[in-house]
């Protein structure tokens, strides 16, 4: 297994949510049902600023990182009856976490230069804030609410579902893929791929997301903070 030989190299303590009794039950099915239902609320939300002018785009992806947690969190709370930690919803062992995100997020970045990518989201979302204050609300969504919802959909909710369905490898690499293929602009899709297969790697080593949350929030802040602060000339 997997796990087995990696766990004992890093020494993380990870790998409980692999445990019979922590397998989701939910299918690749489920995944692809609330990924439709979010994708519709999301045009929806988007088809919305037609009629309010004073609602941005920034509005409408913060709604929809909220309504992502949401039917992830029901569908697997209410719908099928199991708990937080089979979503890798756990902190223990903290100290560990927290270094192994913080030293994956320094990897990724790391890697992701090596990528050629071009107009990155987070490099608009940061030239659209002209001052201090209006870099506050894309700096939440890009630096805290975006790495909390895609961490819990893709790999908390998505890739536990493709794992059970074609195995470790496979549902590392199908998983990836389709965390890039969402992003729908093919200029920065190997770099979206690579970035979600260190961060499902991650996931399955230690059996909880705060590791991912705390890389994929690293690699955003790096990012937005480096551009506002190329853009505004501070």
């Amino acid at each position: 297994m997997l796990e087995e030989r990696l766990l004992p190299i890093l020494n993380l303590g990870g790998g409980e949510r692999l445990k019979a009794d922590l397998l989701p039950a939910w299918t690749w099915k489920t995944v692809l049902a609330i990924f439709l239902l979010r994708l519709g609320l999301g045009r929806l939300l988007a088809g919305l600023t037609l009629f309010l002018p004073g609602m941005s785009t920034i509005w409408v992806n913060l709604f929809d990182r909220l309504i992502m947690i949401f039917l992830v969190v029901y569908v697997v709370l209410v719908r099928y009856k199991s708990s937080i930690r089979n979503l890798g919803l756990q902190l223990r062992p903290l100290g560990k976490n927290l270094l192994a995100g913080l030293l994956t997020g320094f990897i990724l970045l790391g890697l992701t230069k090596l990528i050629p990518s071009s107009d990155h989201p987070l490099i608009r979302m940061a030239q659209e804030a002209k001052t201090a204050k209006s870099f506050l609300l894309p700096l939440f969504l890009g630096g805290v609410l975006t790495p909390v919802a895609e961490e819990i959909f893709y790999r908390g909710f998505t890739y536990p579902a493709l794992r059970k369905e074609l195995g470790v490898w496979w549902g590392l690499v199908s998983s990836s893929l389709f965390f890039a293929l969402v992003h729908l602009n093919w200029r920065w899709f190997w770099e979206i791929a690579l970035v979600g297969f260190g961060l499902t790697l991650l996931y399955e080593i230690t059996g909880s997301l705060l590791p991912g949350m705390i890389a994929h929030a690293f690699l955003n802040l790096v990012r937005l903070i480096g551009v506002y602060l190329n853009y505004s000339g501070i």
